[in-house]
């Protein structure tokens, strides 16, 4: 079995202190959840990899920090363990007494009670892309000349 990506300590750093009784429990679903991950990202390079080239060259666009990693698992695991019985709402009321959960419907993609990866997660793991393009904008060389072609060029544009 391959070696978790996030510990206790991650978790607890994300959310709060651990108890002694809490902690045995946490280190199953973080062995859980890193191997949730690592089928739900892409295999080459895997998360290993580009782990192991953050070590070697931080500066490559594909290396992957571990503690960005192991942030990204903590919070999967806070995610199910605060939201245990996949409720998507409560409320209570006092006077009269009343509460109200509603929980998510299977196939929604709102957590539901399991330990889940969502888009963010992935997102926060994606390499970098660096800036954005240069978009293009259509210009007419000649303003206010009704003959000429309407568009002759481009001209970049880069947002900052």
């Amino acid at each position: 079995m391959a070696v978790a990506l996030a510990s206790t300590d991650d978790l607890a750093d994300v959310w709060r202190p651990l108890t002694a009784a809490e902690i045995g429990r946490v280190s199953n679903l973080l062995d859980k959840a890193s191997a949730l991950l690592r089928q739900n990202t892409p295999k080459s390079p895997s998360i290993d990899d580009r782990i192991a080239l953050f070590e070697s060259d931080p500066d490559d666009p594909m290396a992957l920090d571990p503690v960005l990693v192991a942030s990204v698992v903590a919070t999967i695991v806070k995610r199910f363990v605060t939201n245990i019985d996949g409720a998507v709402s409560r409320s209570q009321a006092v006077d009269g007494y009343s509460e109200s959960v509603s929980f998510a419907l299977r196939g929604n993609d709102d957590v539901r009670g399991e330990l889940i990866v969502t888009e963010s997660d992935l997102k926060a793991l994606r390499p970098f892309q660096g800036p954005s393009l240069p978009r293009s904008i259509r210009v007419n060389p000649w303003p206010g000349c009704e003959t000429g072609p309407a568009v002759v060029g481009r001209i970049a544009v880069s947002y900052l």
